[in-house]
């Protein structure tokens, strides 16, 4: 009889020992959900907070006014970045201090290749 009470109490300490390894693990599991789901939440709100800022585009920074000749604009808009000259697709310097004040065609593209090659020509003085 002393040998099954021993058994019992074996298995006991054994059962509670195991008992509380999967309460440790369980617990282990549930910080590193909660480590998980507060990382991506926070990357949810960043992404958001990034994609609602409104950027400034081209179009924005080109002031447009018909004049009163049909087919005739007034435009305003900032110089190229001159860096971007060589690219494809020029992209405007809308920290330039200075304006661009054109007054031609309305279809007058202000990143367009003859606009590209006139900056070329004359660079700005920053």
């Amino acid at each position: 009889m002393k040998s099954s009470r021993v058994k019992r109490g074996c298995l006991r300490g054994e059962l509670e020992l195991s008992l509380k390894g999967d309460k440790n693990k369980s617990e282990k599991e549930v910080k590193k959900m909660k480590k998980t789901i507060s990382l991506l939440s926070n990357m949810f709100l960043a992404s958001t907070l990034f994609w609602g800022v409104p950027t400034l585009g081209a179009d924005e920074l080109v002031v447009k006014e018909p004049a009163d000749l049909s087919g005739y604009c007034h435009m305003k808009f900032p110089p190229m970045r001159a860096d971007t000259l060589s690219w494809a697709q020029p992209v405007l310097d809308e920290t330039a201090g200075n304006v661009i004040d054109f007054y031609g065609s309305c279809d007058h593209d202000p990143t367009g290749a003859e606009e590209v090659r006139i900056q070329r020509r004359n660079p700005s003085d920053d």
